[in-house]
């Protein structure tokens, strides 16, 4: 009876840990690449800076923060390090992003 109490517990202790460490993953995944990435260093209505590159802002522009996976860009702040995925470069025209993606604990190198 106590061989199998102690696997009981062992098991419930087991499954506290597993669960624990799921609540802390993630609820989704950034993409590996980036069309562009860097620093925001300004933002207005319809475009943003990054890396002293103007780009325009998709009408349906997805942001995503570490916090939330759909998020607006109210949440983005001048200095954040960002991932984009811009479409329509080129040519002399400015590109479009489509998605914005906030990245944690990351800051280029310069």
């Amino acid at each position: 009876m106590i061989r199998s109490l102690a696997g009981v517990l062992l098991a419930a202790v087991m499954l506290g840990s597993a669960a624990s460490s799921w609540a802390a993953s993630p609820a989704y995944t950034y993409p590996e690449e980036f069309t562009r990435s860097g620093t925001m260093d300004g933002m207005g209505k319809d475009y943003v800076v990054i890396n002293d590159q103007r780009y325009l802002l998709s009408k349906s522009l997805r942001v995503h923060t570490p916090q939330r996976p759909f998020s607006v860009l109210a949440d983005v702040k001048v200095g954040d390090f960002v991932g984009v995925n811009v479409t329509g470069e080129g040519g002399g025209k400015l590109g479009v992003v489509e998605e914005l993606w906030v990245l944690p604990n990351l800051r280029p190198v310069r």
